[in-house]
């Protein structure tokens, strides 16, 4: 219920207020019941008191005279509701030991609560700060500032927040700071406008900080700012601590985030191109130690998740493609900045987002295609393209595989006679490992030690096939030694192709 509403006589679920009073709702759908504010100037369409009143020349010293009445009170809560401020406030260092409602509150000039605290919590939904507010050094124990609105600069530096501090649809329409202040428990940012300047520059988020649906319209900081670490990389159960999911930034290459860590921030859906990532630390793979985005692993029950679960009739296990899209803008950022090593990380995100999506429907063709598809195969070759060592080690099994390969088929020993002679093969020439021996030789070897010539006649020959040379001294004897050669040269040269391509990855400029 608007508790800026006045009071409706035609809607008969709302009590009727007591006649000549103001009729705003306070707390608990109690009614303001002040004396009415009558000015010439007042723009209120409907009678309401001096407290709730927009007339921009309303007596302020008898509105600090009952503001300082209400804050003495020993009541429950101190109720601000809808009140319209028509001068500067100013509370510091106050203790409040009850609950603070200034829902639906405008502050039309500068308010101050520096050194001040709310054990109780603070409740700022629907707040307008025209002027510039001061929260720094503040303790707030769950307090709100649900759909405030800034229109000047505002503070919160050193601010502590222990409980469940909201800023949903508040409008920061002037420059705001957080800096170093402390969030002891959830913090609610959904749907936040910042017009202005904002910096979270040194704060400390205990639990998860929800900036979906926010909009950032200047620059943005988050300066060694300290987001929750929730354990082991693994654990599905983690919680997000970080959400910008939906958000939107206006100026994006003002933004930054400086010394701080994402490995559990959820990114999907917003545009992190242009961001600034400057010593910030990823949640990495297991084993591989690359950088990873939690989208990929959050859990799907968590309701911040709710964008990445499959559609209706979708076979995968979590939206893909969506996650690939964070991937991509990821890669794209840290090129641009001519980071290619994580770049190159997130390019291994995006190929296995890829390589996990799949459009059929039965299980046995998914495991197929994830684990025996091209994009697979790129994977166990070469880490999409991203290790150029698993490459090298890649064609060193080449060379040993061919090399023993090669005298199971049989090697010709090839001959340079002076007179050629066209079609013409000797077959006391070809050597296997079964007769490693060559008739030609006067002086047999043993049996050892010919079959060490002859692996390493192989070895040569494999070399001499796998840097295309054709002055060969023993070649693969015909069909089943040229089939291998064949196999040799396209294994080779695709394995080549590849190193080089990871080579250009990782050192490019």
């Amino acid at each position: 219920m608007n508790p800026e509403a006045p009071y409706e006589p035609d809607d008969p679920r709302r009590p009727r207020p007591p006649k000549n009073v103001c009729p705003i709702e306070m707390y608990n759908h109690r009614f303001c019941g002040r004396a009415l504010h009558t000015s010439p100037n007042d723009p209120d369409n409907t009678p309401i008191c001096l407290m709730h009143s927009n007339d921009p020349k309303k007596d302020k010293e008898k509105f600090q005279l009952e503001f300082d009445r209400i804050l003495q009170q020993p009541d429950v809560v101190v109720d601000c509701t809808a009140f319209v401020f028509p001068a500067v406030v100013s509370v510091i260092s106050q203790h409040f030991q009850v609950e603070c409602l200034f829902a639906g509150a405008k502050f039309t000039s500068d308010v101050t609560f520096y050194l001040s605290r709310f054990t109780r919590g603070a409740d700022f939904s629907r707040v307008v700060f025209a002027g510039n507010a001061d929260f720094r050094n503040a303790e707030f124990r769950g307090s709100n500032f649900i759909d405030t609105v800034f229109l000047q600069r505002s503070e919160f530096d050193y601010a502590l927040f222990h409980s469940i501090p909201q800023f949903q649809n508040a409008r920061f329409l002037g420059s705001v700071s957080f800096t170093g202040t402390k969030f002891r428990s959830w913090s609610n940012f959904v749907s936040t406008t910042f017009v202005e300047d904002v910096n979270f520059n040194e704060a400390e988020f205990a639990d998860v900080v929800n900036f979906r649906f926010a909009r950032f319209g200047r620059r943005v900081d988050f300066r060694e700012t300290r987001f929750h670490e929730g354990g082991e990389t693994t654990a599905k159960a983690l919680s997000p601590s970080l959400i910008l999911t939906l958000s939107f930034f206006e100026q994006p290459e003002k933004v930054t985030f400086y010394r701080t860590y994402l490995g559990q921030a959820l990114l999907h859906n917003c545009n992190v191109s242009k961001l600034l990532f400057s010593d910030v630390r990823w949640l990495c793979r297991t084993l591989k130690r690359k950088s990873m985005v939690f989208d990929e692993i959050v859990d799907l029950e968590d309701n911040h998740a709710k964008d990445l679960r499959p559609a209706n009739g979708d076979s995968n296990d979590r939206n893909y493609a969506v996650i690939a899209e964070v991937y991509q803008q990821l890669q794209k950022n840290y090129d641009d900045r001519g980071d290619y090593w994580t770049a190159g990380n997130f390019h291994y995100g995006d190929m296995e987002m890829k390589r996990l999506a799949s459009q059929r429907h039965n299980g046995v063709a998914r495991w197929l295609h994830s684990n025996l598809g091209l994009v697979a195969w790129y994977r166990y070759a070469s880490e999409y393209g991203e290790s150029y060592s698993r490459v090298g080690w890649w064609l060193l099994l080449i060379v040993a595989v061919f090399t023993l390969l090669y005298p199971l088929a049989g090697l010709r020993h090839v001959h340079q006679p002076s007179t050629p002679q066209i079609g013409h093969v000797d077959p006391r020439e070809v050597v296997t490992s079964a007769r490693p021996f060559r008739q030609d030789i006067d002086a047999p070897r043993s049996w050892q030690r010919a079959e060490i010539y002859l692996v390493g006649n192989s070895l040569m020959t494999t070399l001499y096939v796998e840097a295309f040379q054709k002055d060969l001294e023993y070649e693969p004897s015909y069909p089943w030694g040229r089939i291998l050669a064949l196999l040799e040269v396209l294994l080779t040269s695709t394995f080549i192709a590849l190193y080089l391509l990871a080579v250009r990855r990782q050192f490019r400029r």
